[in-house]
């Protein structure tokens, strides 16, 4: 009996899914700093990730998120940059790039 409830918790550890949240670009400035991120919580790879019309966010790091938008039309219209500033640069994105909304753009250089 006992081994059958650490099959059942090993399985519910293993098999829960991992929900992320949404986090937001307010302010300019490298992804690996909280202070860039609302809430000051650094995106990770379960995360749903914005960055916000005139807020650039330069890849400091190796980083992970499981979508990306550049650039929404509210509260700050415009684009979103995000800025790779050498080789080491590196943002794997496991599901969707959304590069702006209509009628706005996003960037990627």
């Amino acid at each position: 009996m006992e081994y059958l409830a650490v099959i059942v918790a090993f399985n519910a550890l293993v098999f829960t899914p991992v929900h992320g949240a949404t986090r937001i670009a307010m302010t300019s400035g490298n992804w690996s700093n909280s202070s860039t991120w609302n809430g000051g919580i650094v995106p990770g790879i379960a995360d749903t990730v914005i960055v916000d019309g005139g807020v650039s966010v330069t890849i400091d790091i190796s980083a992970e998120c499981a979508s990306i938008r550049l650039g929404r039309s509210i509260p700050l219209p415009g684009n979103g940059l995000l800025l790779f500033p050498d080789s080491l640069s590196v943002l794997v994105v496991a599901g969707n790039i959304t590069l702006g909304r209509i009628p706005r753009s996003g960037q990627l250089s």
